[in-house]
């Protein structure tokens, strides 16, 4: 929720691997740790910019690096989105995380007063009201 004065607080994927029967990487998305929940961004040997979601596999002897991102962003931008009849809307963003890598998730709370643009936002985990993560 972006309640707090100086923070809003944004919820992405839960953590949990991806596994690809292709290649032979498997990338965590998300860790909690005593400062937050962080995400995880990665790069290779051949490929060396972040990336965001992680790689799923890589090909051949490449390399690869976990690197944190968060638990804390920058809200670059969000809109709102209205599902239709008897669904609540609910707000996407895109969060810009050092060291460089901006990432899509959806922004919790309230969507009254708007989140300012610049504002600090905190990965959260959460899971839909069935249960599943998100």
């Amino acid at each position: 929720m972006y309640s707090f004065p100086s923070m809003s607080i944004m919820r992405l994927p839960a953590a949990r691997s991806i596994t690809s029967g292709v290649g032979r990487w498997a990338a965590r998305i998300a860790v909690a740790t005593p400062p937050g929940m962080v995400r995880i961004a990665t790069r290779s040997s051949s490929q060396l910019t972040l990336r965001f979601p992680p790689a799923e596999f890589v090909h051949g002897d490449d390399e690869v690096e976990e690197v944190a991102i968060g638990p804390l962003g920058v809200l670059y931008t969000y809109t709102v989105v209205h599902p239709g009849k008897g669904v609540e809307p609910y707000a996407l963003a895109m969060v810009d995380f050092e060291p460089g890598v901006r990432a899509f998730g959806r922004l919790c709370g309230p969507l009254q007063p708007a989140p300012a643009i610049d504002s600090t936002v905190r990965v959260v985990p959460f899971a839909l009201a069935d249960g599943t993560p998100d």
